[in-house]
């Protein structure tokens, strides 16, 4: 998400008149990143939680 405000800056620097409400523009990027961070978050709870507890299961399928 970091490149969409980046390339707001560059289009502000190459083209002064493009972007006249960047700081709304600036503002929902971070709004869009929040969902991001969540589920990076909870991504790492998981991964401590269940993911590192392995269950040692066997299955041995006997051919008939």
């Amino acid at each position: 998400m970091i490149l969409f405000p980046l390339a707001t800056i560059c289009e502000m620097i190459f083209e002064t008149n493009s972007h006249n409400l960047f700081p709304i523009e600036i503002m929902i990027y971070a709004i869009f990143t929040i969902p991001a961070i969540l589920g990076a978050g909870a991504f790492q709870v998981i991964n401590r939680t269940a993911i590192k507890k392995k269950v040692k299961t066997h299955c041995y399928i006997k051919h008939l």
